[in-house]
């Protein structure tokens, strides 16, 4: 799906390159911080890596099983192990999410990763309309992607985080709508209203997770210059949205 070549043999052994144990280590703080808050190991692992590396392909499996007559059962027990892992953190979530951003397009853009989200790219796209996720959708509660101190991109703009080595770079995402997900309520008859807590950052906020069969509704769109996010007046769209998803059925 990324048009680079398979791992081999070799790199996917133990302690090669692309392994569990190679990956399972590279996402050690993400895993750990969920074994703090009371996760099984098993459950952190998987749900971790699965968020991490393969939600693409499974949310185009369970988005092509929904579409069509003839049910898609590629990757069904992943699923079923995001969904249940999702269920009972959300189940024993104490407070909603604070506001939390991802870039609509651009680099690690939801449109660009995930098919349900180009519904806000189309031209009668406004308030009001809805629409169901296929995929675990990660946003992140972090200033840091609209400090332009540490993108040198136009003010206002969002920047999405790159890894290399052991070094991070912020790079602006120009022009790139945002999306603002909004929590409220935790629960009304099995449905809860809000993003899961999956992990903190060292400098500040968190990463929080919508599952997939989450409900996303529009609430407000707006321009450029109407919104302020820790402090910084957006340079692009910004598109509100409210999210809820029933436990009893995920789990």
């Amino acid at each position: 799906m990324q048009g680079k070549p398979p791992p081999t043999d070799e790199t996917i052994a133990a302690g090669g390159k692309d392994s569990l144990e190679a990956k399972i280590e590279k996402e050690k703080s993400r895993i750990e911080w969920k074994v703090g808050q009371g996760w099984a190991r098993d459950v952190a692992e998987g749900v971790t890596l699965l968020a991490a590396y393969v939600t693409e392909p499974l949310g185009r499996a369970l988005m092509q099983g929904r579409s069509s007559s003839d049910p898609c059962t590629d990757y069904a027990a992943s699923t079923h192990f995001v969904c249940d892992a999702f269920a009972t953190v959300a189940k024993a979530t104490p407070q909603p999410a604070p506001l939390c951003y991802r870039n609509l397009t651009g680099k690690f853009g939801l449109a660009e990763q995930f098919p349900e989200w180009r519904a806000l790219q189309q031209p009668d796209a406004c308030a009001g309309i809805g629409f169901v996720t296929g995929a675990v959708c990660i946003a992140s509660s972090a200033a840091a992607p609209f400090d332009p101190a540490l993108h040198g991109g136009t003010h206002g703009a969002f920047a999405v985080a790159e890894r290399s080595g052991d070094e991070l770079k912020w790079v602006a995402q120009e022009g790139a709508d945002v999306v603002e997900f909004r929590s409220d309520e935790l629960s009304e008859h099995g449905w809860h209203r809000t993003l899961v807590h999956l992990a903190d950052f060292p400098n500040g906020g968190g990463s929080f997770g919508l599952p997939p069969m989450a409900t996303v509704e529009v609430e407000a769109v707006k321009e450029a210059g109407e919104w302020t996010a820790h402090g910084v007046t957006g340079a692009v769209r910004l598109w509100c949205v409210r999210v809820k998803f029933d436990v009893d059925r995920l789990g």
